[in-house]
């Protein structure tokens, strides 16, 4: 095959840099170089040669020493810039640690759950928040397995408009994520699926997100952090170590980079681990797949020699070298061979590591093996937690996969704070039920939460429980949490500083006895023992429906009394069949009426006044006087939940414990109040005839932004609050 040839005019350019104090000193040469890849025709791929090897569209910050990659329209091409027209980064440096958890192999999941995750669960703990800066956790997941994944982690779609990536950067703690990525099936590197743990990163539609990072760690799932990982931030690219390279395998390796025109530095053994800018990261990747292709396709690097002379198995780290080699320079790259892709076998002391990696190799009985995990050979019997010196790497890794959650390895406790949930039920009956859960009452807590900082109060978050059909539907940035996998623990929930948004799902059987009057499907929930602890972990729950919203306002509000909102059920015709009822049950009524369903209080209240509104229900609904229908408003069976709520509050809670807040709760949404006044704005069922915020007229499409223009509302005022959450998601 006839050797391509190289296409390069070299610029020199003098840039001044910087340094401590007075003295500037001239350091270095910036190259005008275009590097691209090239198709050969039938003859191969090549990549042109640069004279100074640097990936382009990337820009790194190396301390006082700036290496300077200049962002260009190709990925690969190097734009010069003069430093005075560069326009300043907010200084951030968070990190994404990245990785593809591929579905063939159960191991893989559990690798991923059990040594990744939980390493960063533990260190992110570990690490005090105030002394660095975010690290995160994003894993690339087969459709098949994502439910298998942590279910503390966020499931992201970004394809969805409300997933939006100034809000991932919002967060001020670390974060999971979990990303849907299924190769398709006539996808090229299925014949060596060990790709697809490279091929993600090339993908647009998720580089938006990857480049809104500092600093990327692209790892595989067999892997651990360590809590110093958390406060690394060195000036170079860093790689870890490779085990391909032998002295048999070298001449082959070379004659591939002078087939494809590539500079080779004789830098070897450059591991699948890469720790550095985002940018130069992903722009790397491309590359190192045209390389491995090449090597695939070719009829003869493509043909297996047998380890460890060609090994075409581990094609991924010959083309991960011949890609490195040609576009970092030797002295922008640290192969860190001493604390990255430490072998999980070794005694070193996890304070002076940063990251772990579980190698091929069987150990006969030395741990920490990942075969040996994958059998189940670990246990807790054998492995105690109070045996393992957790400072060291096997013990540390042991640690991870049996005790999984920081909780049992030296975790600080959480502090008792004033935390507050509001809690919703998502029917899936009727689809502007999601439409008011999407639109109202989680556009206007996440609108709340960043208008009231976080200083100044304690956290509240929203839970949505929603029958499992809708679960896709309601907003991409709320986490899903199964409370039944063995990962899951309410102080991970309690650990957060920052306000969260979860889905629980709960879908009520068919033969359900509530199913005669679904409405009570939003009751039904609370009584659910699974749900239970993690509620009670709140000092406050709102029980609130979907075609509300709340204001900036609440989220300081903490009265000394048990708040209820206002109903709309009770007229003087209905009085003394309710009283009667009351009575029939001997339970004391207080003369308190219009009892709304909204109630906001101590947690353990309100879930336990749920049990005894749904016993007065059933009383209710089962009776043969009772639970006939009279007509509105005498006597009408489908408010037979206030009724009953009515009744329940009446008898156990005392009047001077309650408040009925019709002022500043359930305010009606085509008021004119303003919000700074209230806490929470409902939805009344009545039709307003042309007056606004109505939601039927929101149901049927009415509300435009045509008709309202951002600069028309205002959004002090309750209506035009309302108009600014559906229509402009604010």
């Amino acid at each position: 095959m006839a050797k391509p040839k190289a296409s390069t005019t070299p610029v020199l350019r003098l840039m001044l840099i910087c340094v401590t104090g007075l003295t500037f000193l001239v350091c270095m040469f910036v190259a005008d170089t275009q590097l691209h890849l090239a198709q050969a025709g039938q003859q191969g791929h090549h990549l042109t040669k640069p004279s100074a090897p640097i990936l382009a569209s990337s820009r790194a910050y190396h301390g006082d020493d700036q290496l300077q990659y200049a962002r260009g329209g190709d990925a690969l091409d190097l734009l010069l810039e003069d430093d005075s027209t560069l326009a300043p980064r907010p200084f951030t440096d968070n990190v994404a640690i990245v990785a593809y958890v591929p579905s063939t192999k159960p191991e893989y999941i559990a690798q991923a759950s059990h040594m990744l995750w939980a390493s960063w669960n533990y260190s992110r703990h570990q690490s005090e928040a105030s002394t660095r800066n975010r690290t995160d956790l994003i894993f690339f997941v087969h459709a098949t397995v994502m439910n298998q994944m942590p279910p503390i982690c966020a499931r992201l779609d970004l394809a969805n408009p409300l997933c939006r990536i100034q809000d991932i950067q919002a967060q001020v703690e670390d974060q999971c994520y979990v990303i849907e990525h299924s190769p398709p099936t006539d996808d090229f590197w299925h014949r060596n699926k060990f790709f697809h743990s490279l091929t993600y990163l090339t993908a647009p539609a998720y580089r938006p997100l990857l480049t809104s990072y500092e600093r990327l760690l692209r790892t595989d799932v067999d892997c651990a952090i360590t809590p110093a990982f958390l406060t690394y931030r060195p000036d170079k690219f860093v790689v870890g170590k490779g085990g391909y390279m032998y002295d048999q395998t070298k001449p082959q390796l070379l004659q591939v980079a002078r087939e494809l025109n590539i500079t080779h530095q004789g830098l070897h053994n450059i591991g699948s681990t890469w720790f550095g800018n985002a940018t130069l990261l992903l722009d790397l990747v491309p590359p190192m797949l045209e390389v491995a292709k090449y090597i695939l396709t070719s009829p003869v690097h493509g043909i297996e020699k047998g380890w460890p002379l060609w090994h075409v198995p581990v094609t991924s780290m010959y083309a991960g070298e011949i890609t490195v080699n040609h576009y970092i320079p030797a002295a922008h790259l640290l192969i860190n061979d001493k604390t990255f892709d430490v072998n999980a076998i070794g005694g070193d002391a996890i304070a002076t590591i940063y990251h772990i990696h579980c190698w091929p190799d069987a150990y006969q009985g030395r741990y920490f093996d990942k075969w040996a995990f994958k059998r189940g050979e670990y246990t807790r019997d054998k492995y105690p937690l109070a045996m393992l010196n957790t400072s060291i790497v096997r013990d540390y890794m042991v640690a991870m996969v049996l005790y999984e959650s920081p909780v049992q390895v030296a975790r600080r406790p959480p502090r008792v704070t004033d935390n507050v949930a509001i809690i919703g039920y998502v029917p899936h009956t009727k689809p502007e039920y999601i439409g008011q859960a999407n639109q109202m009452l989680w556009t206007s807590w996440d609108y709340a939460r960043r208008q009231v900082r976080p200083e100044t109060r304690h956290r509240t978050d929203l839970i949505l429980f929603a029958h499992k059909s809708i679960i896709d539907q309601l907003p991409p940035s709320c986490l899903r949490l199964d409370l039944t996998h063995p990962a899951f623990m309410v102080s991970d929930v309690q650990l957060h500083a920052d306000d969260q948004c979860y889905v629980i799902e709960h879908s009520p059987p068919t033969d359900d006895y509530w199913n005669r009057n679904k409405f009570f499907h939003s009751l039904t929930y609370l009584t659910e023992p699974l749900f239970r602890p993690l509620l009670t972990s709140y000092e406050r729950l709102l029980r609130t429906d979907v075609d509300c919203a709340i204001t900036p306002a609440f989220l300081t509000y903490r009265p000394s009394q048990f708040v209820v909102g206002k109903g709309g059920y009770m007229y003087e015709q209905t009085k003394p069949q309710l009283l009667q009822v009351a009575d029939e049950l001997n339970m004391n009524h207080q003369g308190l009426h219009n009892i709304g369903s909204t109630w906001f209080g101590e947690a353990t209240l309100v879930l336990n006044l749920v049990d005894h509104v749904l016993h007065v229900a059933k009383f209710i609904l089962d009776h043969p006087v009772h639970g006939v229908e009279k007509g509105w408003p005498l006597w009408h069976v489908p408010v037979t939940s206030m009724y009953a709520g009515e009744i329940t509050i009446n008898h156990f809670v005392p009047r001077d414990r309650l408040l009925i807040n019709k002022e500043t709760f359930d305010v009606n949404a085509i008021g004119g109040e303003s919000i700074a006044t209230i806490y929470h704005i409902h939805c009344w069922p009545d039709e307003y005839q042309g007056r606004y915020f109505d939601k039927w007229a929101f149901k049927n499409g009415t509300y435009t932004t045509d008709k309202f223009p951002r600069a028309s509302l205002d959004t002090t005022i309750v209506r035009d609050f309302m108009m600014m959450l559906v229509l402009y998601g604010e």
